[in-house]
């Protein structure tokens, strides 16, 4: 969702611009408040929220008809059917149809009647339709890949309502065995992982500052990387804003921080040097940054210029990370473009790859073949805000 810009006149918010949500995001309510006939689409990580990314544990996707559609959503990611489920649990491309590539967001899936004829002679072995991501380490290490099982309903049962509603739900942050718990149908807490993140995420008390904004300082949880290791992937960060009301949001700046933070405070850290954690992009809501070049730099995300503001409520608490660890590696601005690597050599190439392109975020993936020393990088963001005006001028 984007940022609602108001303008403050007389103690009133003034809408100065109308935003329309999508029609998909006005449906998405549960399935015990709606009836549902026919053909459905799926949101897969209920688009609005994640969508289709890395580090998401999906979990796979039941009562799909042929006639119902999935959309992917997704950002430097590409989605592939796999041939099989060994091949899924093993991302194992060999055979895979890739569907959509880096750029073709969003994508939709028509489930067919031959899907569900594959998923029933494949039942005993996990039938279904399988997906997955190629980009990098996202299937085997980021999680990224999904279930779907098909069913073929009886003439009488597509012109009834539909009892299940299939929808896409996920878990963000846990690990592989705590993800495998989870799509084995498992419940698994997420709270348990929220509140493991919070002890590692923090923020300190709001502090009105002579400028009349309250400001807050925070640390995100660890993010480990190995010498020439790429992260690529969707993190909880603490939300520095009160959720109580809205307010003004004033200025954002953020660095990468290294070092054992004194426990609940944002103490004990030092800022990391460009040369060693080169920051590739960002995503998300909670701090707004292109890259390196928008380490501890304000002017990117200016605040609007009084009377105007824009008002918190709709960040969320989701940012992706896409860093990558330069240490010990001699190739570093091959390492930092994301060139592709000839496969046979294992040298950057300078000219196209096998599917004609030189790099790219689908050939981003470790810059080394280290395995140590890790090393814990932390967001370090500032912010500051207002309260909305609400005395007459």
């Amino acid at each position: 969702m984007c940022d609602i810009i108001r303008r403050v006149v007389g103690g009133r918010i003034a809408p100065i611009v109308f935003l329309l949500l999508p029609l998909q995001l006005l449906a998405q309510t549960s399935s015990s408040e709606r009836r549902v006939f026919g053909n459905v689409n799926i949101n897969v990580g209920q688009a609005s929220d994640v969508g289709w990314t890395d580090g998401i544990c999906y979990r796979p996707i039941s009562d799909v008809r042929p006639g119902d559609t999935l959309t992917f959503a997704y950002g430097p990611h590409d989605v592939y059917r796999m041939s099989s489920r060994d091949h899924l649990d093993n991302c194992d491309f060999t055979d895979g149809i890739k569907l959509a590539g880096v750029g073709d967001s969003p994508f939709v899936y028509t489930v067919t009647e031959q899907d569900a004829l594959d998923a029933a002679a494949a039942a005993p072995d996990g039938g279904g339709i399988h997906f997955a991501c190629s980009v990098g380490a996202h299937c085997s290490s980021g999680l990224q890949r999904l279930s779907v099982q098909v069913t073929n309903p009886s003439a009488v049962e597509l012109i009834e309502e539909r009892n299940a509603v299939p929808e896409s739900d996920y878990l963000v942050g846990v690990g592989e065995s705590e993800c495998n718990l989870y799509q084995s149908g498992v419940e698994v807490e997420s709270g348990n992982f929220l509140e493991e993140n919070a002890l590692r995420s923090t923020c300190t008390e709001a502090v009105l500052g002579e400028d009349g904004r309250y400001h807050v300082s925070c640390l995100s949880g660890p993010a480990t990387l190995t010498p020439g290791g790429v992260m690529n992937s969707a993190r909880i960060m603490h939300y520095p804003y009160p959720t109580d009301r809205r307010v003004v949001v004033g200025t954002r700046t953020w660095e990468f921080v290294s070092g054992d933070p004194i426990p609940g405070t944002v103490e004990g850290v030092e800022p990391v040097p460009i040369n060693q954690l080169y920051v590739h992009h960002l995503s998300g809501r909670v701090i707004l940054g292109q890259g390196t070049e928008g380490i501890r730099r304000s002017e990117p995300d200016a605040p609007f210029p009084t009377p105007y503001g824009s008002l918190t409520g709709d960040e969320g608490d989701l940012m992706i990370f896409h860093i990558i660890d330069l240490r010990e590696v001699d190739e570093w601005l091959e390492c930092v473009e994301c060139r592709c690597r000839d496969p046979d050599t294992g040298t950057y190439l300078d000219t196209g790859g096998g599917d004609g392109q030189t790099g790219g975020v689908s050939c981003c993936t470790n810059c080394t073949a280290l395995e140590g020393p890790t090393m814990d990088y932390r967001m370090r963001y500032n912010v500051s805000y207002s309260d909305i005006p609400d005395d007459e001028p």
